[in-house]
């Protein structure tokens, strides 16, 4: 499945009930849960919630070199971790710019000012 036929898909599934879940709500988020010492981690490793209400949904993140890579994880659709592997940001920042201005926004689903913060306070 393509970058574009994953978001569309995920768009699809992951309709926001509010208008203001965005990216700067997921921030707040963090820094709230950073004040609080608390890693979000599993065994798939460091994630976030993209949509903070819908915690079935979690975003994933890692330093691969010096790169930030993103994976989506799905509990409607366990299969989408097999099918998608890690995307850098990089090729976030590509498809942001394919889809300027429409519904689905990349970069606000792979929030790179996340990442990094989680990745920071991982140490």
């Amino acid at each position: 499945m393509s970058l574009k036929l994953y978001a569309d898909d995920f768009k699809q599934r992951n309709k926001p009930k509010e208008h203001n879940e965005q990216s700067n709500s997921n921030f707040i988020y963090t820094s709230k849960t950073q004040s609080r010492n608390i890693t979000m981690k599993d065994d798939r490793g460091i994630y976030y919630h993209p949509q903070l209400k819908n915690k079935r949904v979690r975003m994933y993140i890692r330093k691969f070199g010096s790169e930030i890579q993103f994976r989506l994880w799905n509990q409607d659709i366990p299969e989408l971790w097999e099918e998608h592997g890690w995307v850098a940001h990089e090729a976030i920042i590509q498809a942001s710019k394919m889809y300027g201005g429409k519904a689905f926004n990349p970069g606000q689903v792979y929030d790179i000012n996340i990442a990094e913060e989680l990745l920071k306070e991982k140490g």
